[in-house]
């Protein structure tokens, strides 16, 4: 069974697939949306234009676990390609843009690995009509549509302005699942992570910096398809070393635990048996050691001195 879903402008298009989307996943969803060029000037995508310009680029930033553009370009500029492919041959069937090979399929296990697998584009007979139709393995709608569409945007955009006669683009979306998962972190690396591999956490520590420290995990409570756990490893080794309470130390040594279940359980697949239920139970875990940094104590020393 083929899900179609079509619609007038990109946030219609967004708001259709979350709703069908809204009691559980869907299979074989094909997205279907025509809009004028720019296509990236439209209002809806204006909030994911940052974020996109960030899947886009040819390195991966900084807060990224990875990014779209770093696969698109590492064999070399591949958008440049498509626009000199269309000029040549507009009509052809080799303007195409794949992301991954079956070798970086099979080495990923479940780990990092574009959902974006390929994109195709032609320009139609009349010169005027940009289509492009891109493949992804799954589709998470709630975080992630909103910035793809964007993405499909901004190349659409790139590819107009080297094809001057181009007025709209005509874009399709396959994909094999559609799921919602509002918690979902879109593949942002985890401010708690990030301060880990910066030296921050050593400092927030230093400075018993409770309400920073709580922060990191509430960040770090949302939902996570790559599993980084050098963060909260190193946060409760400087606590441990430090001296913090007893109850703090011992409850993220909890949460230190059930982050490696975690990550055991996604090598299985995203979807395999326990993931859902550790990763909910792992942020109700850090949620709750972010209450007991955060809650008012006259005792606040070190070991509850």
């Amino acid at each position: 069974m083929v899900h179609l879903i079509e619609a007038a402008t990109f946030g219609e298009l967004a708001a259709k697939t979350k709703a069908a989307c809204s009691s559980s996943p869907i299979l074989n969803v094909v997205l279907s949306v025509q809009a004028a060029l720019p296509a990236s000037n439209d209002f809806f995508l204006q909030t994911y234009r940052v974020d996109a310009e960030k899947w886009q680029a040819p390195e991966v930033p900084a807060d990224l676990v990875f990014n779209h553009g770093n696969y698109m370009h590492r064999h070399g500029d591949s958008l440049n390609y498509l626009i000199t492919e269309l000029k040549n041959k507009p009509s052809g069937n080799r303007a195409c843009i794949s992301l991954v090979d079956a070798a970086d399929i099979m080495a990923s296990k479940d780990g990092k690995l574009p959902s974006f697998l390929l994109l195709q584009a032609a320009i139609g007979t009349d010169g005027k009509k940009l289509i492009m139709t891109a493949y992804y393995r799954a589709l998470e709608v709630s975080v992630f549509l909103p910035i793809n569409l964007a993405e499909m945007a901004l190349i659409a955009d790139k590819i107009g302005k080297n094809h001057p006669t181009l007025e709209s683009v005509d874009l399709t979306l396959h994909a094999f699942r559609a799921h919602d998962s509002p918690q979902f972190r879109a593949h942002t690396r985890s401010a708690l992570d990030i301060a880990a591999v910066e030296g921050e956490i050593v400092d927030a520590v230093a400075a018993e910096n409770r309400q920073l420290i709580a922060t990191w995990l509430l960040d770090k409570a949302r939902h996570e398809s790559v599993i980084d756990t050098v963060g909260l490893a190193t946060l409760t080794a400087e606590l441990t070393e430090a001296g913090w309470e007893d109850d703090v130390v011992s409850e993220l040594n909890v949460a230190v635990g059930l982050e490696a279940q975690l990550a055991y359980a996604r090598t299985m697949g995203t979807h395999a048996h326990g993931v859902k239920s550790l990763q909910e139970e792992l942020s109700s875990q850090l949620s709750n050691i972010a209450r007991m940094l955060r809650k008012p104590t006259a005792n606040r020393g070190h070991n509850g001195h």
